[in-house]
């Protein structure tokens, strides 16, 4: 992020000067025509300072008879855009291959280009040639390890967890079918949370809340009914209980997925770290499930 200071000067007591107020004027006009120009033209518009670093009478001068005022005012501004680290990232488009096959220019993000072809750059990864892309295609690697119930739920929820995965898997069943690879440009648009036109490395990473969320669920609800029981419940160890117990509303025995989520999301507040810590509270039980 770049930063610039710029000073700002106090008028004197009787006003502006009417040549500094005509400067102003004409240089706003020509701000104003640059702007309009850009607008319909497309792009974005960069970060940029105003004012000076030394007093002046208007924009184009300083009249010698004010004498050199000290600055009225100091004010630091720019525009803090988040950037995950590189080495992770690329981690991440390698593991989940629908990533991998859209970013074809291997920049790390989704340019409106790469958005408008990625139908096209999706079939590439059906291996089996059925139309579709299952969960493996798209960068699931199975735990030969886990029963069949918890890989079906892990598979599922790798296509929820994952943003790319789940505004592309539409209707939640854990694959990609043909319309939805049809469909994917508009999908993907949805991602762009920033509405400059591309869909950024930061736009693209999980967020923690719905990670820990889906460790509860893959782990603990066992027949797999979107909801943690009593019985589910009592073999989760603590503190991740108290937060299942926390969550549970009055006169209900069961705790549904979404009563969870909300329980997490009021936590990570409370935390202010965005979730971090409920992951890690939400990570403690899994070996404990296997």
């Amino acid at each position: 992020m770049t930063t610039r200071t710029p000073t700002f000067y106090s008028a004197p007591s009787g006003g502006p000067r009417p040549r500094a107020l005509a400067q102003g004027a004409l240089a706003a006009a020509a701000i104003l025509t640059v702007v309009l120009a850009l607008l319909g033209r497309g792009g974005r518009l960069r970060p940029f300072s105003d004012g000076a670093d030394s007093p002046r009478e208007g924009l184009f001068g300083f009249h010698p008879d004010e004498g050199a005022a000290g600055p009225a005012a100091r004010v630091t501004a720019g525009v803090p855009r988040p950037a995950p680290p590189r080495g992770y990232l690329v981690r991440y488009f390698r593991d989940v291959r629908v990533l991998g096959a859209i970013d074809t220019g291997h920049d790390l993000a989704l340019s409106a280009g790469e958005i408008a072809r990625a139908a096209s750059a999706l079939r590439t990864l059906d291996r089996d040639h059925d139309g579709r892309l299952s969960a493996e295609e798209c960068g699931f690697e199975a735990d030969p390890a886990m029963d069949a119930g918890l890989q079906r739920r892990t598979r599922l929820w790798f296509m929820r967890v994952h943003p790319v995965l789940a505004a592309l898997d539409t209707d939640r069943d854990g694959t990609l079918s043909a319309v939805e690879i049809a469909t994917a440009p508009a999908a993907l648009a949805t991602l762009d949370w920033d509405h400059d036109g591309e869909v950024s490395g930061y736009e693209l990473l999980p967020d923690p809340v719905t990670r820990a969320l889906a460790l509860y669920m893959v782990r603990w609800d066992a027949d797999s009914d979107g909801a943690i029981s009593p019985a589910e419940a009592a073999r989760i160890p603590r503190p991740m209980r108290d937060v299942v117990t926390a969550a549970r509303r009055a006169g209900e025995s069961t705790v549904t997925e979404s009563a969870l989520l909300n329980e997490i999301r009021r936590r990570a507040i409370s935390d202010g770290d965005a979730g971090e810590r409920q992951v890690e509270i939400a990570g403690q039980g899994q070996d404990a499930a296997k």
